[in-house]
């Protein structure tokens, strides 16, 4: 997530009629990130607005957080969220 953040470029897109951010490497390859919302409560909250994915990382200082990424059409975010929320996962695979 942090390279994502910091080395890439983020452009909000739609694709196949759904908004999200593409984001572009340096080499040129990209991936579509959707706004996916959350669940809370098992409620879906904010699926067509809101992205909120978990990072591959657990918070070192308390287990009941880890940090994930957060993004709306104004911008992105990193921080701890409590792992109770539904968020989604995005798999990536290293060349």
């Amino acid at each position: 997530i942090t390279e994502l953040c910091e080395r890439c470029e983020w452009r909000w897109v739609k694709l196949d009629g759904v908004e999200g951010f593409k984001v572009v490497g340096r080499r040129g390859k990209s991936i579509f990130l959707p706004v996916s919302g959350m669940k809370s409560n098992g409620n879906l909250q904010f699926e067509k607005i809101r992205g909120y994915y978990w990072s591959g990382n657990m918070c070192d200082d308390d287990a009941n957080y880890a940090p994930a990424l957060f993004f709306y059409k104004g911008g992105k975010l990193v921080k701890d969220y409590k792992k109770v929320f539904g968020f989604v996962i995005r798999p990536v695979r290293e060349d």
